[in-house]
């Protein structure tokens, strides 16, 4: 268990449970309790899944570390953990959502994308692909917020219609 707080200059800290780099990038020692330790400045917005962290930067540009398995952080690589806070994963990100273990981000354009673990088809509903690692690929479109929960995903559309996607056991 770990938690991260974006305080109001941007500025982005954190502690608890290290063990996958997700809470401090740059350290390998868990529990990590220095709450002052900046991690990193110009954040907008922060999303913790279960073992990764994802940010959007004020640029809209979006990052994150932590727990790679499955491509839940960075796809396009298989490093895990991923400890590279300077990669820009995608641009015109405007909202991050993490799940257990998958990402999702809502583009400032409307569409939303996802990707990581897809086993119970949260990052992409259209495919049994497992894990999903096309960043590229839209899931909604003409959306104006998201939330992943667990093992699901959720948008809310910009005439107010709830769609969701991914398990449906509870």
């Amino acid at each position: 268990m770990y938690t991260m707080a974006l305080l109001n200059n941007g500025d982005l800290v954190g502690w608890g449970a290290n063990l996958y780099h997700n809470v401090n990038p740059d350290s390998a020692t868990s529990p990590w309790l220095d709450e002052t330790y900046v991690i990193l400045s110009g954040v907008a917005k922060v999303s913790c899944g279960y073992s990764h962290t994802m940010v959007v930067m004020t640029d809209g540009t979006l990052r994150g570390w932590g727990s790679n398995s499955n491509g839940r952080v960075n796809p396009t690589s298989a490093t895990n953990p991923w400890t590279d806070k300077t990669a820009v994963i995608l641009s015109n990100v405007a909202d991050v959502s993490c799940g257990y273990s998958h990402t999702m981000v809502l583009m400032k354009d409307g569409t939303v994308r996802a990707w990581g673990r897809n086993s119970e088809k949260q990052s992409n509903p259209l495919s049994a692909k497992n894990p999903w690692t096309d960043t590229s690929n839209i899931v909604v479109s003409n959306a104006k917020k998201i939330a992943a929960g667990m093992y699901q995903s959720y948008v809310i559309k910009n005439d107010d219609t709830l769609v969701d996607w991914g398990a449906n056991f509870w």
